[in-house]
């Protein structure tokens, strides 16, 4: 998977998140809604992290061990 635009990583989750909302969970999912899952995964783990005090080499350090 190459040159998908941060706008398109968006809009795929947003568009996977509210299929799965309102039960369509009968498809499968594609290589760029899984890709933006784990990125928003993460972001979420480092915005805790941030808000914990931790400093950014000690978040980088963590998500890297966790991921």
């Amino acid at each position: 998977m190459t040159n998908v635009s941060n706008g398109d990583l968006a809009q795929t989750f947003a568009k996977k998140r509210n299929e799965i909302t309102h039960s369509a969970l009968s498809k499968k999912f594609s290589n760029v809604e899984i890709v933006s899952y784990l990125l928003v995964k993460r972001l979420v783990h480092c915005i805790i992290l941030k808000r914990s005090n931790f400093t950014t080499d000690e978040i980088a350090e963590i998500i890297n061990r966790i991921f």
